[in-house]
């Protein structure tokens, strides 16, 4: 929150409105499009927020597992993780369609199994890779507290910073590269062939 009270998101995203309002009056089209783009990243925060906070509310494992033959007393909570889910799911999927499909096995509503099967941790923690190529940063989503204490496991995550840099997508396999090669000289500068050979083809 600001100091005011207010939301970050929500003060960042009437600012980049004032700046493309200003170039729409100056008839710089072309800067109107990128302001566009930043409005709907600065804008996917605080639904990226409520998802996190309901995928934590509506895992049975939270709820002691009270979830029996599709009988909830959480109905609520899954349908809300399900509604901010389904709001960012086209942009989920354009960035990694694995993570989006996550989404879906764990929160349709619509799908006979209880939600978050594969647990609210582990499905955070795959939303958290897309972070970036969705325009913002761990720091935007921030931690998930409940009574004023941040709840287990939803502690904020920590942005891939590379020389200063945050990267737009996840750079930590092509990062491997350089390993890959100097394992493979050191296989060749031992003729060891068939090794080298291995680790060129599957890193």
């Amino acid at each position: 929150c600001t100091d005011a009270g207010g939301a970050i998101a929500n003060e960042k995203a009437l600012a980049i409105a004032k700046d493309g309002l200003e170039k729409i009056l100056a008839a710089e089209c072309d800067g109107v499009a990128a302001e566009l783009v930043r409005f709907v990243d600065q804008m996917t925060i605080p639904v990226m927020q409520g998802l996190i906070r309901y995928l934590y509310l509506a895992d049975p494992v939270v709820h002691g597992g009270s979830c029996s033959n599709g009988d909830c007393d959480y109905d609520k909570e899954w349908a809300e993780a399900w509604a901010f889910a389904a709001a960012i799911l086209p942009r989920i999927d354009q960035c990694d369609p694995a993570v989006a499909q996550l989404l879906v096995d764990n929160l349709d509503v619509d799908g006979a199994a209880p939600p978050l099967t594969d647990g609210y941790k582990y499905v955070k923690a795959q939303l958290e890779t897309v972070y970036s190529c969705l325009g913002f940063t761990c720091a935007d989503v921030g931690e998930y507290r409940q009574n004023g204490v941040v709840a287990p496991g939803m502690e904020a995550c920590t942005d891939l910073i590379i020389a200063g840099y945050t990267p737009s997508t996840d750079v930590s396999t092509h990062s491997l590269i350089d390993l890959d090669a100097k394992e493979i000289e050191e296989y060749s500068d031992a003729a060891e062939w068939d090794a080298a050979l291995f680790v060129y083809q599957n890193g």
